[in-house]
This record gives C-alpha cells, structure tokens and sequence, in this order.
C-alpha cells in the first residue's frame, strides 16, 4: 500500500518536473548543477545567464566551474573575481607569466611585471602557491583560519604579481573579508551567503537567520555592523526545561506517527469500500447475465412446443 503510494508521489513529482523543465530547461538545470556540486553562485553557459553587473567566468579547481562572478571577472589582463565553491571560496585570480607570443596583441592582452608577460587565471590556492615557488604568498595573502579563500566573501587576486589580498565582495570588509559593512550584495553570485538571497541590491535572509549579510544563524549576534561576527552559547538548559523540551520532542513524534496512521487508515478503508462494491457490481452482472439466458432458453423452448411437425408418437395411429 505504502509502495503505490510512494510511486504516485515520484511520478507526480517528476511529471511537474517536466513540465518545468519544458518551459525554463536552462534555469532549472541551474539550480541543479549548483545544488549537486555547491557552486557559488549561478551555474552559466555565458554572461548571457547572468544577472547585471555580473559576467560568466570559468576555472580549474578538482573540477571545471563556470558560473557568475561579480564584475570585473578574472581573465586576460584584468585581476577580478573568480568561481568557486562553497566548501573553499572562490578561486585564486592569480597572474601566470607566459611566453609574450602568446599575447594576441602582444600588450593589451597580457599584464607584465618586471618586463615578464603574463595573464590572470582563476585557480586553486595550491596551484598559485607553486607557480609562486612555493613560498606560500598566495595562501599567506588570502587563506583564513577556516580554510576559504577570503572567508569565502571576496577573490583573491594580486594587482604587483608578488603578494596576494582580498578584494571583498559588496557588503564585506576587512583584511579576510570577515567584516560586515551593510546589506548590499549583487545578484546571481552568491551574495548573502547560503541563508540569505539578494533582492534589489539588498539581502533577504530565510526564516531564522539575521543580519545585514544574513551571516547571523539562531544562535548568534553581533555588537555593530562592522564587528565581526559571534556565536553565543546558550545557557545549558536545566533538567525540568530538557525534560519539557525531551516530552514536546516525543510528542510531536507521536503526533507525526499518528499522523501517518490515520493516513494508512483511511486509504485501507478507501481501498476496502472500492473492492466490496466491485464485489457487488460484478455480483449484479453475472445475475443479469444468468436471467437473460434463461430467458433466452425459455423463448427457444417456447418456439418447440407446437411447430407443424409431427412427432414419432403423434404418427401412432389409434387402433
């Protein structure tokens, strides 16, 4: 019972699927794409998909990501924003040098430092760090103490092709981008963290969570819009406020259980009203099917009974 009841939720879940998918196939595959590999920001094709003031801008972590970057992007000549992941922040716009031949107009296209040519490129912490020799200046520059890239609220870029800083995104400040300024953020590139979304230039956060950059869960505060933020630990609750707390646990588990009961009832009793008058309909048919032969019997019997031929016995003459 509970099987049927599973698959018609899964077809009825993948048909509005299709549907969807048939009227917006590319935003929906957006939010899959980034929804599956924690992307930040909008997964795009090109700066066609992106909003204003962003553009799409691709680079090489353990996978390809492409996705919308706030303006300027990272590429070329030009030291910008790059994509990234949730789990590490963006990557690292570092300058690569090059042979000066591979500089399409051999100046506009490369930036040089100290008479070497050289393009922007997004790319991991690691990877700038070696081309570096190995010193750690990209890391050094830009990694913070949990492990993203400018605490996963700006790009790491280098505007000398020595050192590395964050260039914090709308809304943050400070040397890790760990400060909060206000509440602006841009569209489609991941602004307002996970718990918030940007709507007209300004953060909207879900239900539970705070602050100018939606950056405050349930359980935290700040002092002022600049401080960096802080979780507070709540009180440990005493053992009459854990026992209440233990009971209403149980009994909106007891409420959903029941719940489900009732449910698995009424489609029992729904299933049993169907096949007991199924029962009784086939029942009327097949006595309806009985009467109308024997009434047909009865007619054919009826047509013998006196048809102009004599029978055997009624050729017996009387002596």
């Amino acid at each position: 019972m509970l099987r049927l009841l599973r698959l018609a939720v899964v077809a009825a879940g993948v048909s509005a699927a299709v549907r969807s998918s048939m009227m917006h196939p590319w935003p929906l595959l957006h939010r899959r794409l980034q929804e599956s590999s924690g992307v930040i920001g909008n997964v795009c094709r090109d700066t066609t998909d992106c909003p204003a003031g962003s553009v799409c801008i691709a680079g090489s972590a353990t996978t390809s990501i492409q996705s919308c970057v706030q303006t300027p992007g990272c590429g070329g000549n030009v030291a910008g924003n790059c994509p990234g992941l949730l789990s590490t922040g963006q990557l690292v716009c570092a300058w690569s040098p090059v042979n000066a031949s591979q500089c399409s107009d051999n100046q506009n296209s490369c930036a040089a430092f100290n008479g070497q040519a050289g393009i922007y490129m997004c790319m991991t912490l690691d990877r700038c760090d070696a081309i570096n020799g190995n010193k750690g200046v990209c890391s050094s520059g830009c990694k913070s103490s949990n492990g993203l890239i400018c605490n996963g609220r700006g790009g790491c870029r280098t505007t000398n092709g020595a050192s590395y800083t964050c260039e914090c995104n709308d809304g943050w400040d400070g040397p890790a981008c760990e400060k909060v300024v206000n509440s602006s953020c841009q569209a489609g590139v991941g602004s307002c963290g996970q718990f918030g979304q940007c709507v007209d230039g300004t953060c909207s956060c879900v239900k539970g969570y705070s602050g100018q950059q939606c950056e405050l869960s349930p359980n935290a505060t700040t002092t002022s819009p600049s401080a960096t933020t802080a979780v507070v630990t709540l009180p440990t609750p005493t053992s009459d406020s854990a026992s209440s707390s233990s009971k209403a646990t149980a009994g909106g588990s007891s409420n959903t259980t029941t719940s489900w009961w009732w449910i698995l009832l009424v489609v029992v009793v729904a299933l049993a009203f169907v096949l007991i008058v199924a029962f009784f309909v086939r029942k009327k048919m097949q006595q309806r099917e009985a009467d109308r032969a024997r009434a047909e019997v009865g007619e054919l019997m009826e047509g013998d009974i006196d048809d102009g031929v004599q029978t055997p016995k009624g050729m017996i003459q009387t002596l």
